[in-house]
């Protein structure tokens, strides 16, 4: 019995409402995306702890101009400004990494910072390592020489003072830029880079391995703050070029590409990740449900007749047959069966037809003539009055 219903439980329909269930709870009861996660937006349209509103502000108040980017950086962009691109949860395509760098040549500025693998990082050799360093210390000292020195000194200082890394970045050997290290962090007992900056014509991008440290929770008490001051100084020291957020990589402004924005949904966010699981469990317990190990094998249908269709059916057979004493018998025990008269059941055919003349003298000749139809072929004409002399007998006697 409880396997039976076990049984009935596993059935798809009971299974993928569940499933359904579970979607749905998830999508309502899920934290939106305020947990500390490296992975959440950096947006400056948030004031919680994990948005950068705060250093939005910051610049603001120093004297840049600040702009928020909600389109796409696909189109031709000022080279009299600083582009910030805070690790977006939605990757740059190769179209607009080229008119960044264009831009950047031109004599812009940016601060990125890409994961390794990204059309970005390949584009520059430098990326965000994929592994956390677990809160590496800052080694102080920049690699850098002349005028720029003394900025690149306050860079590796104000890092120092904000915290800890969790990230490095992985260089390519082959890059073609001109790299200077303003940051190093010690990871399993050797140096890795943390923040670089690279020579891109007449501008440079400055490559941060820990973007974190824009989080309003970060800037709030005023390292981590500096530290962002610092990187800005270094790309933009006459505080005159407009400090642009790439908002649309973070989500914001309306999006051409719907297909594109259903996979990265689907592949690149935790409860897309488990619907996508989801569909692929339901999907191999519909196959293995559907998928029967034996052909099915038909049932046979059997076609019922009426009894109308019965009857119509053995009088043609009698008819064709000539079977006028075996359709007598017949007869005859259906009224016997119907009408038995008291204890007949002993009696053959003819002794119960003598019965019915005797307690029922008007029913005599038709007693006779059923009686004769027993040992007598007879005429279909003749047959017909032998049926009639039946019915009228059990009309009678059920008087």
């Amino acid at each position: 019995m409880a396997e039976r219903r076990a049984t009935r439980w596993l059935q798809p329909r009971y299974i993928f409402a569940m499933v359904a269930v579970v979607v749905i709870a998830t999508a309502l009861f899920t934290p939106a995306g305020e947990m500390g996660s490296y992975y959440s937006a950096i947006t400056t349209f948030s004031a919680r702890p994990y948005g950068a509103r705060g250093i939005y502000e910051v610049g603001e108040r120093l004297g840049w101009p600040v702009e928020r980017r909600v389109t796409a950086l696909d189109t031709a962009l000022d080279s009299h400004a600083t582009y910030l691109i805070l690790a977006p949860p939605a990757a740059l395509t190769a179209v607009e990494v080229g008119e960044l760098l264009r831009a950047v040549r031109a004599g812009a500025g940016a601060l990125v910072s890409p994961v390794a693998g990204t059309p970005l990082a390949d584009s520059l050799g430098v990326g965000r390592s994929p592994m956390i360093a677990f809160g590496s210390a800052v080694v102080e000292g920049a690699d850098s020489a002349g005028e720029r020195s003394a900025r690149a000194r306050a860079v590796s200082e104000a890092a120092a003072r904000a915290g800890a890394f969790d990230f490095f970045l992985v260089t390519d050997s082959a890059t073609k830029w001109s790299a200077t290290t303003l940051v190093r962090i010690e990871h399993d007992d050797e140096e890795k880079p943390a923040v670089m900056s690279l020579r891109v014509g007449r501008g440079d991008v400055v490559v941060l391995s820990d973007a974190g440290f824009f989080r309003n929770i970060n800037t709030r008490g005023g390292a981590g703050s500096v530290f962002a001051v610092r990187l800005f100084e270094w790309l933009d020291p006459a505080h005159d070029r407009p400090l642009v957020f790439d908002e649309y990589h973070q989500g914001f402004g309306e999006r051409q590409n719907t297909p594109g924005v259903i996979r990265d949904a689907l592949l690149h966010t935790a409860p897309g990740r488990m619907f996508v699981q989801l569909a692929v469990a339901g999907l191999i317990l519909l196959l293995a449900y559907g998928v029967r190990p034996i052909a099915p094998v038909r049932r046979r249908s059997i076609e019922r007749r009426s009894p109308l269709e019965h009857v119509g059916a053995l009088a043609r057979a009698y008819q064709r047959a000539e079977a006028t004493r075996t359709g007598t018998q017949r007869l005859l025990r259906g009224l016997r069966r119907r009408r038995p008269l008291g204890a007949t059941g002993a009696l053959d055919d003819a002794s119960y037809l003598s019965l019915v003349s005797t307690r029922r003298p008007e029913l005599a000749a038709d007693a006779d003539r059923v009686r004769a139809a027993l040992n007598t072929p007879l005429t279909a004409t003749d047959w017909v009055a032998v049926g009639a002399a039946i019915d009228n007998i059990e009309r009678t006697i059920a008087q």
